[in-house]
């Protein structure tokens, strides 16, 4: 902004020192100088205005992504609190959104829950009604934590988006032999993004919140 300004304002004197001159001796020269340095000044405002305009856009992306971001902590916390659980003591969350795990043992079952991320583990809290009718009327609230991997235990973690138009959001862990579970394949839903998430867990396994969080 400060650029903007400084060439609005060199167009603007160059402007007022051709006017003066052309004031003290009004010589057609002096007088079409006077009229470049005008007509240059016109053009420059505009200009201006577009990277002024460019410059707020670009802010006003980055606030929008800072709320967006903000919105998600709470929610976050919100559901911590909530939760059916404790974290370990010193352990602290990092994010956690809305997903779906489908149980492959025993009876397949397609579970709604919360998966958390924190500064140790990946988890994830069953956290539906079942047997309602119309997912609405009656039915019974299920709410347990299903399973719980180290993040020592991680070995590789990507993303994949499933799907005719890429709606599904899917999220891959794969842990360390002889660890349980060996695999795990859940979908992030809502307004998550499963390439940041795999950012999240890269870093929290590489210790990357832990300045932040103590």
């Amino acid at each position: 902004m400060r650029d903007v300004r400084y060439d609005v304002e060199r167009s603007l004197d160059r402007v007022d020192n051709a006017m003066r001159d052309a004031e003290r001796a009004p010589d057609e020269g002096r007088i079409d100088s006077a009229r470049t340095e005008i007509q240059s000044a016109a053009r420059c405002l505009p200009e201006a205005q577009e990277r002024l305009a460019r410059i707020y856009e670009r802010d006003e992306r980055d606030i929008k992504a800072m709320g967006a971001r903000l919105d998600a902590l709470e929610w976050s916390v919100q559901q911590l609190n909530a939760a059916s659980f404790k974290l370990d003591s010193g352990e602290a969350l990092i994010i956690a959104a809305p997903a779906e795990w489908t149980e492959t043992t025993g009876d397949r079952r397609d579970m709604d829950g919360v998966l958390y991320l924190t500064d140790r583990r990946v988890l994830f809290e069953e956290k539906e009604r079942t047997g309602a009718f119309l997912g609405l009327f009656g039915g019974r609230k299920q709410q347990a934590l299903t399973w719980a991997v180290a993040l020592n235990d991680i070995e590789d973690v990507s993303g994949e988006d499933r799907g005719i138009l890429g709606t599904h959001h899917m999220l891959y862990l794969s842990s360390r032999p002889g660890a349980e579970p060996a695999k795990i394949t859940i979908e992030i839903k809502r307004s998550a993004d499963n390439p940041e998430w795999v950012a999240f867990i890269r870093q929290a396994k590489a210790g990357g919140y832990e300045p932040e969080l103590r």
